[in-house]
């Protein structure tokens, strides 16, 4: 018997002794898996922690390493060929995603309209919420003819389309508010008026599980407007009264009112000085809580201001005036950590010629930032798509002329402004309400008036990543 020694050591602490009986090993190599002997066909193992000695057939072994390396490399070929439709599949996303945008930009070119039709009766407004998954559109209808004791409706998305759902019977309805206390929900609709007096009630109706019914009947003078917002807990609701008086009463100096949740029922809370006013906007800057409120007219003029209320811990008290014109709307909102006011004046600025002004707060006040020309714009609402911002202006009439359109404005990083980015033919428009479902942007208008009738189809445009259609 032919034995051969090896003194190498694996570890600093045991000497390996390495006896092959029958067959010397004359080769031997030390590996990171211990240390191999061969010789011929024969091969030997010793494990770097000393062990037993395997003996086999070196052709076996090197059979079975050559199957693994043959499998080895069929795996990195897979993987090569993997990365390389992987790859490919990004080209073709891309090259879609660019033929996608191309397309969009061609639709928006084009003037195309796929626009979903609402049938509405003098619409003033526009409000979206959501119960239990299911999505809403209240629509305020005010007239039908000449007369406001009509239906304003409730509209319910079906899948494709929003279908009618419940019609509900208001008085000049002019605007509504979604909210919720509690699980329950409520929507709030301002009676303007009822034919013969501006002096009646407006309803707050409660959701029972399967349509709204009447909750509270609460009396308002030309009620304009309602918004609901919370403070430590408490919740509010604040009534714009536009005027009191019959049919031709011409008192626009008028209270408005804020009303408090008692845990059953809104109860009088505060009364505040308004002229004409038709809309409020609640918006919380530094943890202070703030009310403004449009003010449209004062019986001799629409140039008059608005005025901005702060609440100082148990109730508003008057901030800021502005000077505004015709005022009918105010919204709040912030870019980049900036905060903004933006006003829709009815009546044009007649030295300035805008009828939409954008402030900015300076740390104490707001100030003017941004003058936008034209007349009649009754509403703006903010909107955020992609991470840019969007100002959606409604017009409802240049002089006598009612068909005319509303504009969309981006904002522009670079200036700080916002510029004219589209414009949507409208009819007499009074409100734009934005929404999201499913991921897809909407803007829905409220059209009033033809020119002859206002018994026509307010619309909801689709956002297809390029613009409105």
């Amino acid at each position: 018997t032919t034995c051969r020694l090896s003194t190498e050591r694996p570890n600093t602490k045991t000497a390996v002794i390495v006896v092959w009986f029958a067959v010397a090993c004359t080769t031997w190599a030390k590996t990171d898996r211990g240390f191999v002997g061969v010789r011929g066909n024969n091969i030997c193992i010793v494990p770097p922690s000393g062990g037993t000695i395997v003996v086999g057939e070196a052709t076996d072994l090197m059979s079975t390493i050559s199957v693994q390396q043959a499998t080895l490399s069929a795996q990195a070929n897979d993987i090569a060929a993997l990365n390389a439709l992987l790859s490919l599949q990004d080209e073709q996303l891309a090259v879609q995603s660019a033929n996608n945008a191309v397309y969009a930009h061609l639709q928006c070119r084009a003037g195309l309209d796929v626009s979903m039709h609402l049938p509405t009766r003098a619409a003033s407004f526009l409000k979206h919420f959501a119960i239990d998954g299911t999505d809403y559109l209240a629509v305020a209808n005010r007239q039908l003819n000449t007369s406001g004791l009509t239906n304003s409706e409730v509209f319910r998305w079906d899948g494709a389309k929003f279908a009618s759902f419940q019609l509900i019977p208001t008085q000049g309805a002019v605007a509504w508010e979604h909210f919720v206390i509690g699980d329950v929900h409520f929507l709030a609709v301002a009676n303007l008026y009822n034919d013969s007096s501006y002096q009646i009630m407006s309803e707050l109706l409660r959701w029972n599980g399967t349509k709204f019914i009447s909750a509270q009947l609460i009396p308002t003078s030309g009620a304009s407007d309602w918004e609901h917002f919370q403070i430590d807990g408490e919740h509010f609701l604040a009534v714009a009264n536009r005027r009191s008086g019959v049919s031709d009463g011409n008192k626009f100096q008028i209270n408005s009112e804020v009303f408090r949740w008692n845990g059953t029922q809104f109860v009088p809370f505060q009364l505040i000085p308004t002229e004409g006013a038709i809309g409020w906007k609640y918006f919380v800057l530094n943890d202070a809580h703030f009310l403004v409120v449009a003010n449209y007219y004062n019986k001799s003029s629409f140039h008059i201001p608005s005025e901005i209320f702060k609440w100082n811990g148990s109730s508003f008290e008057s901030f800021q005036l502005i000077q505004t014109h015709g005022a009918c709307d105010w919204e709040y909102f912030a870019i980049d950590g900036a905060h903004y006011l933006v006003v829709s004046n009815y009546v044009l600025d007649v030295a300035a010629e805008i009828s939409t002004e954008v402030f900015k707060w300076d740390g104490s006040l707001f100030v003017s930032h941004q003058r936008i020309k034209g007349s009649g714009s009754r509403d703006s609402e903010h909107f955020v798509i992609d991470n840019t911002h969007y100002l959606a202006v409604a017009k409802t009439r240049v002089d006598k002329d009612v068909l005319i359109d509303s504009q969309i404005f981006k904002w522009d990083k670079a200036s700080s402004r916002f510029k004219l980015f589209q414009s949507i033919p409208t009819q007499g428009a009074k409100h734009w309400q934005w929404f999201q479902m499913n991921n897809v942007h909407y803007l829905a208008v409220a059209n009033s008036f033809n020119g002859t009738s206002g018994a026509i189809n307010s619309e909801i445009f689709t956002w297809n990543g390029a613009c409105f259609l």
